[in-house]
């Protein structure tokens, strides 16, 4: 029985790498010796999943590089330089965007710890007044024994 094999596409992160590195005139094997560049497209996906799962918004250069064949591999400097431009605004969009995601966050969770201290606070009161009727009923049960 033959397995199903995935067949892999291009992801995002990889294209906007491949424009970086033509707008940078960097070759592929250049780019291997960048740190934290990946050496190969079928290695750990595991940063390139989640940046696809966390859907950042479209930037408007996104399909620029699909649609059109911006400098293929004989990018005049002009062009380089048009590219690494639509890769910072590209970059940068993503940075605004992570950006208003942690503010959201932050809010949230400090709106969340303000709850949890005014439940608390509402727990020590209600224990106080279970331990008052605990006395109360300790000394009313007391009575009715002796009296």
């Amino acid at each position: 029985m033959a397995g199903i094999r995935k067949v892999s596409r291009p992801t995002k992160h990889e294209d906007f790498r491949r424009r970086l590195e033509r707008a940078l005139s960097l070759s592929p094997s250049d780019s291997d010796s960048i740190p934290g560049s990946s050496s190969s497209a079928e290695g750990d996906t595991t940063e390139i999943e989640s940046l696809e799962e966390n859907n950042f918004p479209p930037s408007p250069t996104e399909h620029i590089g699909r649609e059109q064949n911006i400098g293929e591999e004989s990018a005049t400097p002009d062009n380089r330089i048009m590219i690494a431009f639509q890769c910072i605004s590209e970059l940068d969009t993503r940075v605004k965007s992570i950006q208003s995601s942690l503010s959201t966050l932050a809010d949230k969770t400090g709106a969340i710890c303000s709850d949890l201290d005014d439940i608390a606070q509402r727990l020590v009161a209600v224990e106080a007044a279970i331990e008052t009727i605990n006395s109360e009923t300790e000394h009313y049960g007391r009575e009715q024994l002796t009296g």
